[in-house]
């Protein structure tokens, strides 16, 4: 048996009242549960097993997954379910998770940093743009990929006005190292967009959205994090092509 405070990061129903959970945990990364009779209105576990709850459950090993005996919900975050644009970028957050904790064991910090976003999101004080990049940077810094952006990864300049972001590489060049070497995919970002990433790297998580771009910055930095996340996450997130069609 295993008590736990773990996030649900999908819910499926697999008969009238049973349903598979799959849940993110600080101890053993994402693990898959059943959650029998939890459909039904009248189970005490209805309101914590339901996708974006988080909340205390009590585990018994089975000889493939587990099986949930109790579930307590401590934090919901059901609000996204009226925003299509904002619950369509959760769901790309909790497959992007749930495939960095597969079996990872120790994933306190990426349980951390998805509990940080989706809080965020329902506020619906910052944007869309901004919680994206925050998450997919850090959850890159959590899988030991930080870029290098405190200076141009070849010749060790700090100060420039424009420098291009090498996503290959992970890091960033200035201008003329850039035309040096001019082979691979870069992104030129201007020098506040290169302060922002530096800021998401290293802000302490209760502040990490405090940090504003104009509109063109936060185009490009955008763009350049992504392909670096896509890139280092290696496989097929089908939850980011359904969240950019809801921007369309």
């Amino acid at each position: 048996m295993l008590e736990t405070d773990a996030l649900v990061l999908r819910e499926k129903t697999i008969s009238e009242n049973d349903k598979m959970l799959s849940i993110l945990t600080p101890e053993m990364g994402r693990v898959t549960a059943f959650a029998k009779g939890a459909k039904s209105l009248r189970s005490h576990m209805a309101g914590a097993c339901r996708a974006f709850c988080y909340g205390h459950f009590v585990l018994n090993e089975r000889s493939d997954a587990y099986s949930v005996s109790s579930a307590e919900p401590i934090m919901s975050f059901h609000e996204l379910e009226s925003d299509l644009v904002r619950l369509a970028l959760a769901n790309y957050f909790a497959e992007a998770a749930g495939y960095i904790a597969l079996d990872s064991g120790d994933s306190a910090e990426i349980l951390q940093l998805m509990l940080n976003c989706l809080y965020v999101l329902t506020k619906k004080n910052v944007s869309v743009q901004t919680v994206k990049m925050v998450f997919e940077l850090r959850a890159m810094c959590i899988l030991g990929y930080m870029p290098a952006v405190e200076g141009c990864m070849a010749c060790g300049e700090t100060e420039g006005a424009v420098w291009y972001f090498d996503g290959d590489e992970g890091g960033i060049l200035c201008r003329d190292c850039h035309e040096q070497e001019q082979y691979g995919s870069r992104i030129a970002l201007p020098a506040s967009a290169v302060q922002a990433l530096k800021y998401i790297i290293s802000a302490d998580a209760k502040k990490i959205f405090s940090f504003t771009l104009g509109e063109g910055a936060m185009k490009a930095v955008t763009k350049a994090v992504e392909d670096f996340f896509v890139q280092g996450v290696d496989t097929e997130l089908k939850t980011l092509d359904f969240y950019k069609k809801t921007l369309i």
